[in-house]
Order: structure tokens, then C-alpha cells, then sequence
């Protein structure tokens, strides 16, 4: 990754000492005593089960927020009542779902949230670092805790009923995607589902990092923080936040000097 260094285009200006970097991150907080929420966790060591439960709790403080209430109320027009009557479906998908972690790999993905209204599955595939397969749970579970937990696996079903139809998404896709009649990094980065992920995951880290609450606007002078340290473990290789960078990446191929603020606007407007 070494050539990817300032692939986002903001210089390592940083004056955090990396060797404590993310020590309250997502990766390294948990709650000793968190509930789980779901139905049954298969092959968890004990540091990943407590993170499941820190994980699931933090998602469900945000669905139950103010802040996630009124980002959603005004991006869809839905009513208070209907918004709250999807977060307890929501709630309810959680309850019916298993958590899977394995060493074998049946997707190229270090993680795969399948949606289903009887059997909705998370699949994490362990590749030997103890922070991908972190972030891999954090991030499917995100999937788990929002909006996609209540969508068909029926794609023409989806066209009319999805419930991503009025989610205020950023297009990162160049013409090249669309040449492309397979996913592409691009599509997958404009895909309303991983924006939101992505987005709760950029909140996260400004809160826990920066001591910037999840839902407070950003500006663009808090994301350059954000972006000069990602650049910092693009040159280091670490790739506990790659799913981030790869986000940014594409945002910065589509939108060039613009992305920055195209990134601003996703984060503030995601729920």
C-alpha cells in the first residue's frame, strides 16, 4: 500500500502520537457487561464477544437518538411515529440473528451481513489480524443495526419499496463503473447501505478520537484531522480502517479537490 500513501490527498500534518492512536476507539472500548442482542454468536473468542455486545449497544443508542430521528425525518419525510415503528423492526431483526466467525472464506469480503426475515446471518472471516476482524464485525454489525435489516433480498422488489429510496447518498461512481456490468469499487461505494456504514464508522472515530459527539455537523478542517491520520496508516500498512480509506479513495477518483467536502455532506447527512 506503500504507492497509496497520499491517495487522499492530505498531507501528514498529524500531531498524534501513534502509538496510543484509536486507544479508545471502536477496537479497543467495550462495555465489561454489555447485553447481546442476538440470537446465538458461534465461535467468538471472549475479547470478541464483549466487543459484539459494545458494537450492538452503541447502534442501538443511535437509533433510539435524537439526532438519528430528525437526520432521518428530514432526508425521508417519514413521520416520528413510522420512523420509530421501523427501529423497533429493526430491533426485532436483531433479536432473530446469528453472528458467525470463521477462519475459511466464502467471500472475498472480510465480512457479509445477509438480511433475511427469518434467518438474517453475519458472516466474519478471520484473516489473522486481530483489528480487520474487529472492524469487520463493527462494520457488518452497523449493517445489522440500520435500515438494511428490514430490506427484501428480491432486487426488483427493492426498485419500488427499498427503504434506501430517499437516503440522501453521495454517486462516486465514474464512467468506467457503469462500462463495468460487475460490482466495481466504485458501485460498491455508492451503495446507500455502505455510505451509512461508513459514515457511523467516520462518527465513531471523531468522537472517540477527537471528542467530537456522533451527530454533531462536521466541518471540513475536522475531517483533514481524520484524513491525515488515515493517510498515516495507509504509509504504515495498517488496514484496520480500510474499508474507510476505500471509500475515500473513490470519492477522491469522482469528485477530486471537491471530495472533502462531498464527504462532509455524506457524514452530516447520514442517519
Amino acid at each position: 500500500m506503500r504507492e497509496l500513501t497520499d491517495i487522499l490527498g492530505q498531507p501528514i500534518e498529524s500531531r498524534t502520537d501513534f502509538n496510543n492512536w484509536n486507544s479508545k476507539s471502536s477496537c479497543d472500548t467495550y462495555l465489561p457487561n454489555s447485553p447481546i442482542y442476538l440470537k446465538k454468536i458461534n465461535n467468538a473468542d471472549s475479547e470478541q464477544s464483549q466487543k459484539i455486545g459494545y458494537f450492538i449497544e452503541r447502534e442501538l443508542k443511535w437509533l433510539d437518538s435524537h439526532e438519528y430521528i430528525s437526520r432521518k425525518k428530514e432526508a425521508t419525510g417519514m413521520s416520528e411515529s413510522k420512523i420509530k415503528n421501523d427501529i423497533q423492526m429493526i430491533k426485532e431483526q436483531l433479536a432473530k440473528t446469528k453472528l458467525n466467525i470463521s477462519n475459511k472464506r466464502d467471500d472475498l469480503a472480510k465480512g457479509v451481513y445477509y438480511q433475511d426475515k427469518k434467518n438474517p446471518v453475519i458472516n466474519i472471516f478471520k484473516d489473522g489480524s486481530r483489528y480487520r476482524t474487529l472492524n469487520a464485525i463493527d462494520h457488518e454489525i452497523k449493517h445489522a443495526v440500520s435500515e438494511q435489516a428490514l430490506e427484501t433480498m428480491d432486487d426488483l422488489i427493492k426498485v419500488f419499496t427499498s427503504n434506501y429510496r430517499k437516503y440522501p447518498k453521495i454517486n462516486n461512481k465514474r464512467v468506467i463503473d457503469y462500462l463495468i456490468p460487475v460490482e466495481t469499487l466504485g458501485k460498491w461505494a455508492s451503495k446507500a447501505p455502505e455510505q451509512q456504514v461508513i459514515s457511523k464508522r467516520i462518527m465513531d472515530i471523531m468522537e472517540t478520537d477527537y471528542g467530537i459527539k456522533r451527530g454533531s455537523k462536521l466541518t471540513t478542517d475536522n475531517l483533514k484531522k481524520l484524513i491525515s491520520d488515515l493517510n498515516h496508516q495507509i504509509k504504515t500498512r495498517d488496514e484496520r480502517n480500510s474499508d474507510i480509506i476505500a471509500m475515500l479513495y473513490k470519492m477522491k477518483q469522482k469528485h477530486k479537490d471537491s471530495y472533502q467536502s462531498k464527504l462532509c455532506e455524506m457524514v452530516n447527512n447520514a442517519y
